[in-house]
């Protein structure tokens, strides 16, 4: 059959004429079913010859399983007189609530909660229902439905208590997990971060299969996450690192996954003096994984890591070429939280770089879409703050600084406050004004996990408050180690 299909593909033998060839893609089409992911496949891969690694990216599947949905279908497409019922690799259900997490971290909410509802209309297993009812409410909280989300949880948590005893904890950590995720999308990372800790708890790395070892990785990356938004980098590296570990285990790791603990590696070494050599190797590594898989998401992430690898290093300007390659790539496939901080930093490298009519342009196009989430609304004045201290504008840098201190104070810890509290305190003393407490809370939270030249910036500002020579020192010091980084 693939003999065949390579000579009906080329218009060989029998299939010079358009008609011929017309003719028994319709007979061979006639043999999958309407919606199959084995019809889209032949669709795609064998009609419009497009390359099967942008064939997985577009169906959301790693290339390994679309050679998995292609032996299927072929196996179909070989049978004698009717189509061949060829047993999945995972049930459709399982297959569609993929696609639903893939449309979900693509920023795609509306889409992936139509896709996950129309599921749970027909008859599912009780197992798959409470996966189901986890990525719905994922999906409401994306849509700050989370009172909604809240009810979800408990119709799954109902649910789970009829499930058989050795997937209940599987079951319960999916729902714990998706609960710890309303808070985080409304912003308050820090209850965030305690309840996904609490939701991992102890674990003895002992799954019933791969779908629960993945969805734990899956789980220890998002921690991960939250970590590095807190400013604490070691933890997030011990999780990367348990994750990494866990992916070794699979004859072929998912590539997303290991893709992604290449990405948030990078971004954590490079606020560790003592890791930041590191960073732009597993930013690299990240970009190799995801451009072979035809990872689109991931591969506008690895572009971010490595431009702001570039601003982290005090380079901006050689972070460009990444940056804009991301927001190109991102603004075609992206949408909702992902396109907001893909916007978010690629305004990060134009404002440093001195496009700053860029850089607003940009944060005024992610504003609509942060108006209901708290961290990121906030991280937008971040940024605007930056960008306008770059530009000399002291009495906007000003506003924009206490806008963002006025979002995120309260929230979290998180280290994305020391970039307004140090714009602040350097526009407060151009204007000769007493800056000494935001000189102050700047190296408190960039402490935390900020990039190391703006931590430089803010112990350079201390000094000259202090007249601390070690304040000097450490400027210098930090200056030297992120000079490394690029």
């Amino acid at each position: 059959m693939r003999l065949h299909l390579r000579d009906l593909r080329k218009r060989r033998g029998p299939y010079r004429s358009i008609a011929a060839a017309e003719a028994e893609i319709a007979r061979l089409l006639d043999r999958l079913g309407h919606n199959s992911l084995e019809r889209k496949v032949f669709e795609l891969a064998e009609i419009l010859c497009i390359p099967f690694k942008n064939v997985a990216a577009h169906l959301g599947v790693s290339e390994r399983h679309l050679y998995r949905i292609r032996i299927a279908m072929l196996e179909q497409l070989a049978a004698d007189d009717r189509p061949l019922f060829v047993q999945p690799v995972s049930p459709p259900a399982l297959q569609q609530l993929e696609l639903a997490r893939t449309l979900l971290k693509y920023g795609h909410a509306t889409s992936g909660q139509v896709l996950v509802s129309r599921l749970l209309e027909g008859d599912m297993p009780p197992e798959h229902a409470v996966q189901a009812l986890t990525v719905l409410a994922t999906a409401q909280s994306d849509e700050e439905c989370y009172e909604q989300a809240q009810r979800t949880l408990h119709e799954a948590r109902m649910c789970a208590a009829h499930l058989e005893p050795e997937r209940k904890p599987f079951a319960y950590r999916s729902i714990a997990m998706a609960d710890a995720y309303i808070p985080y999308r409304d912003g308050a990372s820090d209850r965030a971060a305690e309840l996904t800790e609490a939701a991992l708890g102890p674990c003895d790395e002992t799954f019933n299969d791969a779908i629960e070892a993945r969805e734990y990785i899956r789980a220890l990356i998002f921690l991960a996450n939250q970590h590095t938004e807190l400013g604490s980098m070691p933890r997030c590296l011990s999780l990367l690192e348990k994750a990494h570990r866990l992916l070794a285990r699979f004859p072929v790791p998912p590539s997303s996954e290991l893709a992604q603990v290449f990405i948030h590696s990078a971004f954590a070494r490079a606020a560790l003096p003592n890791e930041s050599e590191r960073a732009r190797s597993d930013a690299e590594e990240a970009l190799r994984v995801a451009q072979w898989h035809g990872l689109q998401f991931e591969e506008v992430w690895a572009n971010l890591a490595l431009g702001m690898l570039r601003d982290m290093a005090g380079k901006p300007k050689e972070g460009l070429s990444f940056v804009h390659h991301a927001i190109a790539l991102g603004s075609s496939v992206l949408d909702g939280d992902p396109l907001i901080r893909t916007l978010f930093i690629t305004a990060r490298l134009e404002g440093a770089s001195g496009d700053g009519d860029s850089a607003l342009a940009r944060l005024q196009m992610a504003r609509p879409l942060a108006q209901n989430h708290g961290l990121l609304r906030g991280i937008l004045e971040v940024a605007e703050a930056r960008a306008r201290r770059h530009r000399g504008e002291v009495d906007k840098t000003i506003a924009a600084s206490s806008r963002a201190i006025d979002a995120l104070e309260g929230r979290s810890l998180t280290h994305y406050l020391g970039i307004p509290y140090l714009s602040r305190a350097i526009a407060l003393a151009k204007m000769g004004v007493d800056n000494s407490s935001d000189v102050e809370r700047a190296v408190y939270y960039l402490d935390r996990g900020g990039a190391l030249v703006d931590k430089a910036a803010a112990y350079e500002l201390s000094y000259r408050v202090t007249h601390n020579r070690k304040d000097l020192q450490q400027a210098r010091d930090l200056r030297g180690v992120a000079s490394k980084i690029a």
